[in-house]
């Protein structure tokens, strides 16, 4: 509109890190979004000792996680090298070696092959790295049964709170479908890859939130 002037996040990865939560439970499915989210980072620039990916057993601990990873980390705090890549960290991502998170960026033709599970690492120490953005990720199908409501919503809003409580942008790549050929469309089928979708909003909120910072 005419005389607002409009503040809004560019997508740029380099010098900026980010931390995913995924849920293993429907790990293949899982594995794509994580896959697509990796491949997103990596193309705008972060580098793979700047991605911490975090496991979990599935989507109800996705949020702690999330606590856990943000507490860890300072939000914005500065760095010793006083940048991005590796040489400002002692290891890779937690539970993944930095070849491994490089490895899981896919062609873009190949977004929808099933990936491959990274080799696992014994996980470096964490804590006191500055996370600039998280992402949560996870598939979670409904069933027979009301858990799939209770788990979807309680889900939801542990994220929405994780990211409220440490003033950290936090992107939603949770599948929540009807079926599995819903989630498998949804991580690298024709509705596109969810994960790298998630990718791009922790970018750009990434962006958002430090150059309102810096006007602040």
């Amino acid at each position: 509109m005419s005389g607002i002037e409009e503040t809004r996040g560019d997508l740029v990865g380099a010098g900026r890190r980010f931390g995913i939560v995924a849920a293993r439970f429907n790990r293949r499915i899982g594995d794509a979004l994580i896959a697509g989210a990796v491949d997103c980072l990596r193309r705008h620039g972060v580098a793979p000792g700047d991605i911490e990916l975090v496991t979990v057993p599935g989507a109800w601990e996705i949020a702690q996680a999330l606590d856990a990873l943000a507490a860890a980390g300072t939000a914005g705090a500065p760095r010793a090298d006083g940048g991005g890549g590796a040489a400002g960290r002692a290891g890779g991502p937690v539970g993944f070696s930095a070849s491994a998170i490089d490895e899981a960026a896919p062609d873009a033709a190949a977004r929808s092959a099933k990936p491959q599970p990274p080799p696992r690492q014994a996980p470096p120490p964490a804590g006191g790295a500055r996370l600039d953005a998280l992402i949560a990720l996870g598939v979670v199908i409904r069933g027979e049964t009301p858990h799939f409501d209770y788990l979807s919503r309680e889900c939801t809003a542990g994220i929405a709170r994780a990211g409220e409580r440490h003033r950290l942008p936090v992107a939603y790549g949770v599948l929540t479908c009807d079926t599995t050929e819903q989630a498998e469309e949804r991580a690298g089928g024709k509705a596109g890859n969810k994960g790298w979708e998630a990718a791009l909003a922790a970018l750009e909120m990434a962006d958002l939130f430090a150059r309102l910072r810096a006007a602040g």
